[in-house]
């Protein structure tokens, strides 16, 4: 249940570190900044939140089992604080994934995390 907004900045060596916001599946349904739907990707339909705000995108761990992609290990974990202050690690990446809008194919990469609400978070990678 959040929209991840990332900040990179080097967490001493730790990894890269990001700030997320909560927004549940309600909540931007009535957001005009924000927009959601279903679309396929790797010929799955996902739950899809376009977050303009975020630097990556994130597929939830549910969904990656099921499209059965090869995850790569990231060189460095990816450490996400979400606006309650927890913090969730992304440790792998999905690469070349294929994303359909309107007839268009888009390969994205979109890292492994628990997501609640939608099952892909789109950024601007």
């Amino acid at each position: 249940m959040f929209s991840v907004r990332v900040n990179n900045a080097n967490n001493r060596g730790n990894g890269v570190k990001g700030q997320a916001f909560v927004l549940g599946s309600g909540e931007a349904r009535y957001d005009h900044n924000v927009v959601t739907g279903k679309f396929l990707l790797n010929k799955y339909f996902a739950s899809v939140l376009f977050d303009t705000g975020a630097d990556r995108s994130f597929i939830s761990k549910n969904l990656s089992d099921m499209i059965k992609g090869t995850p790569t290990l990231l060189e460095a974990k990816y450490i996400i604080e979400i606006a309650d202050g927890q913090i969730i690690e992304a440790n792998h990446i999905l690469k070349g994934c294929k994303l359909e809008l309107a007839s268009h194919i888009l390969d994205i990469d979109l890292m492994l995390v628990t997501l609640g609400s939608f099952d892909v978070i789109t950024g601007m990678d």
